[in-house]
């Protein structure tokens, strides 16, 4: 139910008092407005104090973390580069000593039955001696390999670990050989 109120003045008095309620309403309004940008400007005051110090505990953790972490990756990095330079000599001196490393790799290659995965290949540089690792689906495979590593020239002393033959198949095969 909607209240009407009936107003006796005078239609310019009507008038003036319709002005000042627009007016108090504006000033009303106007008020209200002020007020929650005020409070809209504290808020947002506060935010950008609170990410300042965020940001500045982020960065004084994140210098941190990266000094720690170059500390680490350059003492485990130089570890990694000087195995990895030692490994390139082995290399380069078994090939000046008995020929071609390539060579030797491929016919290692090409004596492994299909279905043989190799996993680890190490070669001593003063000694000649080459130690591969791997998978074989079955023990035949690996038995196979042997006689194919025993049958080449260029092999001696095969080293044949009867733990390759523990399981028959998803075998874990392992021989140490050098080169003649």
């Amino acid at each position: 139910m909607i209240k009407r109120y009936i107003n006796l003045l005078p239609p310019v008095e009507q008038q003036e008092l319709r002005i000042m309620q627009v007016n108090q309403q504006i000033r009303d309004f106007g008020i209200r407005l002020l007020i929650s940008l005020a409070v809209l400007i504290a808020i947002f005051l506060a935010i950008r104090f609170y990410l300042n110090i965020e940001v500045k505990q982020t960065r004084e953790e994140l210098a941190r973390e990266t000094g720690l972490l170059n500390s680490l990756e350059t003492s485990a990095f130089r570890k990694e580069v000087e195995r990895f330079n030692a490994e390139l000599a082995n290399f380069e001196i078994l090939e000046k000593k008995q020929g071609k490393l390539s060579g030797i790799l491929t016919e290692i290659a090409q004596k492994m039955p299909a279905d043989l995965t190799l996993d680890r290949l190490t070669v001593d540089q003063s000694t000649g001696r080459i130690e591969i690792a791997g998978r074989a689906s079955n023990r035949n495979s690996v038995l196979s390999f042997r006689q194919a590593l025993i049958a080449s020239e260029r092999f001696k002393n095969i080293n044949f670990p009867l733990a390759n033959l523990e399981k028959p198949s998803n075998v874990a095969w392992q021989y140490r050989f050098f080169v003649k």
